[in-house]
């Protein structure tokens, strides 16, 4: 069987999910519960009925909001949380259904099975991270406007999608990779959401207890990436060198885990 039909035979199924439908109605909903939080707190703000902090990095200036959340929304949806339920069900209702089992026992490649399955969530990222920024332009025009929108802050924002897009597909190899060693669809999902709240864990300790060299290691998980992707500035050398490296790391390694878990475990 050619490697085209793995992907026709997924492709098809994923058009008949209804969590693929689902997904980015949760998407617009956060997206545009954050846009309307937002607002009232530009509200409030001229009012005077809220304190606005000088340090605080967050504008809350309707002039300038709108480019920030233009660049910031995206990262800010839990894109990675909905990866993380997408991943798990596309791979564990196989699984469940005995589907897998069968599609081993007429011959079916596993390796060609995992990578099928791997481009294709490759490609779900992808059309819900192009999605969320959609969104993100859209309602920073609508609720605030996008002003001082220079030519170099296009190179920025086309910037921030492709490292996100590159952060996310790590983040779906990841969850792929829990799937495939779990297998069941309840399990998956909690050893995923153990995964996402100790990577965030980690994180916050290196923010915390480290700094330096030694930081920039405890931030070296893609998630952690996510807010390199809203920055409207140059990059430092060892900020690109994460961004390149990390991803590919986690894409290699847990695509290999995946691939030899699958092939040598049996299928009941």
């Amino acid at each position: 069987m050619k490697f085209s039909n793995y992907l026709k035979t997924d492709f098809y199924k994923l058009k008949k999910s209804n969590w693929l439908w689902l997904m980015p109605i949760i998407i617009f909903g956060i997206m545009l519960l954050l846009y309307v939080l937002f607002l009232a707190l530009v509200i409030l703000a001229k009012k005077g009925n809220v304190e606005v902090d000088p340090t605080n990095t967050i504008p809350l200036d309707g002039d300038i909001l709108g480019k920030y959340l233009m660049f910031t929304a995206p990262s800010e949806s839990n894109l990675p949380i909905i990866l993380m339920v997408a991943s798990a069900i596309f791979v564990c209702t196989e699984f469940k259904s005995g589907m897998t089992k069968i599609r081993i026992s007429r011959g079916a490649n596993r390796v060609n099975m995992f990578f099928s399955k791997f481009i294709v969530m490759a490609g779900v990222a992808a059309v819900y991270t192009v999605g969320a920024y959609v969104l993100s332009t859209l309602f920073s025009a609508i609720f605030f406007g996008i002003k001082g929108f220079s030519a170099q802050d296009v190179g920025y924002f086309f910037r921030g999608i492709a490292i996100t897009l590159y952060v996310n597909i790590s983040i779906v190899s990841i969850y792929m990779m829990v799937a495939y060693l779990i297998r069941n669809l309840g399990g998956s999902i909690g050893a995923c959401i153990g995964v996402y709240i100790l990577g965030g864990v980690i994180t916050s300790a290196g923010a915390l207890f480290t700094e330096g060299v030694a930081r920039e290691i405890f931030n070296c998980i893609p998630s952690g990436l996510l807010t390199l992707a809203g920055s409207t500035g140059e990059l430092s050398s060892a900020n690109t060198i994460e961004i390149i490296l990390v991803p590919f790391v986690f894409i290699l390694l847990c695509n290999i885990i995946s691939v030899f878990t699958f092939r040598d475990r049996d299928v009941k």
